[in-house]
């Protein structure tokens, strides 16, 4: 008799045992589920040594930009950024020294199309391409500004960062110019 009541026991502990489990797999297979249909989870990204994906568009100031033909002419750096980003506006105060600094084209591309960004355009040179463009900045796949990708004249990404600081933007730019100066001709 005592063994039958043990036997029972052991026979119900397996049992719940067997129905936790179950339960717990169910939770986790219908969580893996959820986070495989969130649409962010695999994100796209640009690699270096892609091609830089083409655009044409038109500048804040009115000028016709075509991507090939920028790329073409001399190396270039495409900085992404946001008007309401603080990192960003406090890179805006270095970027013209950086862009005579470097014989690259310089563009600036604002994934912002409808904020104020006059405190944006005061601060930059004649020489700095300005963009307005949500549409760029998902071309190349930025989920995070700042974000530089600087792009040889084969139009081949050849850098691609993330900018925390003015730092980071010149050590990026420094390393890719000596790279190229030891390069033999």
């Amino acid at each position: 008799m005592w063994n039958d009541f043990v036997l029972v026991i052991v026979l119900l502990l397996l049992t719940a045992e067997l129905g936790i489990l179950y339960f717990f797999l169910k939770y986790n297979s219908n969580f893996l589920k959820q986070i495989q249909s969130i649409k962010g989870i695999q994100l796209d990204s640009l690699d270096i040594g892609e091609k830089a994906p083409s655009f044409r568009t038109f500048s804040e100031t009115g000028e016709k930009v075509i991507s090939k033909e920028m790329f073409s002419k001399k190396r270039t750096l495409i900085l992404f950024i946001n008007t309401n980003c603080p990192t960003c506006k406090s890179l805006l105060a270095d970027i013209n020294s950086i862009s005579s600094d470097y014989d690259i084209n310089f563009l600036l591309i604002n994934s912002d199309n409808v904020s104020n960004d006059d405190h944006i355009t005061k601060q930059l040179d004649d020489s700095i391409i300005y963009i307005r463009s949500n549409q760029i900045t998902s071309l190349y796949f930025i989920r995070n500004v700042p974000h530089g990708v600087l792009i040889d004249e084969s139009s081949t990404i050849i850098l691609s960062n993330y900018i925390k600081n003015i730092n980071v933007l010149n050590n990026m730019l420094l390393n890719e110019k000596n790279v190229r100066s030891s390069m033999p001709v």
